[in-house]
């Protein structure tokens, strides 16, 4: 928990992605309980490690077993960008999410041109756009060579 705290409330990380989150003791206490243990079945959370270090976190959110979609989420810590980890990070990731929990498509709505520009490069798809905003999706079924 106190490298979430670091890395959501370090503005060179989160300044494009919507800003820094600080909560108070008892809902970091509800937040573990609902990503990660024992979790509430719609919200996963993963650290992304480099030498036993976290340098950053991979996650989906909200997922609806009706459309077996989720919302997913992906931040590398500002100071290790550029290193390879989203990638690497990534297969797993989505050998879980659509081998091992059953889920078809990921979407992510991206305000950042970074996040713009990543996305399309690791398999998602732009959808639509809607000011400012682009919503992208991933699907199982297009076959990713990540996703499969």
């Amino acid at each position: 928990m106190a490298y979430l705290r670091h890395l959501w409330g370090d503005i060179a990380t989160m300044g494009d992605v919507g800003g820094t989150h600080e909560f108070p003791e008892s809902r970091w206490a509800e937040w573990f309980a609902r990503n990660v243990s024992p979790s509430d079945g719609r919200n996963r959370f993963f650290l992304i490690l480099s030498d036993g270090e976290p340098v950053g976190e991979i996650s989906f959110h909200r997922y609806n077993p009706e459309t077996r979609t989720a919302d997913f989420n992906l931040k590398i810590e500002a100071a290790h960008r550029g290193k390879g980890f989203a990638a690497q990070a990534l297969t797993p990731f989505l050998a879980y999410y659509f081998d091992v929990f059953g889920g078809e498509t990921l979407l992510d709505a991206v305000v950042s041109p970074s996040g713009k520009a990543a996305l399309p490069k690791i398999g998602f798809r732009l959808a639509k756009t809607e000011g400012n905003i682009a919503f992208f999706e991933l699907q199982k079924a297009w076959g990713h060579p990540r996703a499969v």
